[in-house]
């Protein structure tokens, strides 16, 4: 049976296998020109956010390095770990925290106690801010106070680290127990949860 009698030419018309729709020539290269700078400007955000990520890594390591080794509460090494993406929304209260804690106990067992906690508090308001960037609308604002508290946070902890070479590095170690300081002058172990170092009283 012939259909083209029955239907109508217009229904014949549309009945045809329409070609694909396509861009025009000039608009085809806009649009590549388009996505090729979007992936640019994302590539380079990419490479310039690991690059501050690892030197501050870098600047915090050393900073862990500056502490005789009895007093540190993390291995340097160990900073490095804030280089895994989204690791150091947990890591960082490990990093930050630890090494004011740090500062603190060497400073106590060398009979300074006026370097306050150290930072400590900086670099948890620190810490709490790069959790909130992930919340809506208040992440822009969090960023921008979580990096004025690691500026200033990493000033504090290089200020520190410059005091540690104004004290000699020469601490008694009990008999068989190596690696446990006794503390400034040969004071008491540092414990942390005793308060400050106080001095026997000279005879």
């Amino acid at each position: 049976m012939n259909y083209d009698n029955i239907l109508p030419p217009t229904l014949l018309l549309f009945a045809q296998e329409a070609p694909p729709p396509s861009l025009p020539p000039e608009m085809d290269g806009a649009l590549a020109a388009i996505l090729a700078v979007i992936f640019a400007f994302l590539a380079f955000f990419l490479i310039a956010g690991l690059v501050i990520n690892a030197v501050i890594c870098f600047l915090l390591s050393k900073c862990y390095r500056s502490i005789p080794e009895p007093y540190r509460l993390m291995p340097p090494i160990q900073v490095w770990l804030l280089m895994i993406p989204c690791f150091p929304l947990v890591w960082n209260f490990f990093v930050y925290l630890k090494l004011a804690d740090s500062f603190k106990s060497y400073f106590n067992a060398v009979g300074r106690y006026d370097v306050g906690d150290c930072g400590k508090a900086i670099g948890l308001a620190y810490c709490i801010c790069v959790c909130c960037t992930l919340l809506p609308y208040a992440g822009v604002l969090s960023a921008l106070a979580a990096l004025v508290l690691m500026v200033i946070f990493l000033i504090r902890a290089f200020q520190l680290k410059a005091m540690i070479a104004e004290f000699p590095q020469t601490f008694a170690y009990p008999p068989g127990q190596p690696g446990k300081p006794t503390g400034f002058a040969g004071g008491p172990p540092y414990n942390p949860h005793a308060g400050p170092y106080q001095p026997p009283n000279a005879p």
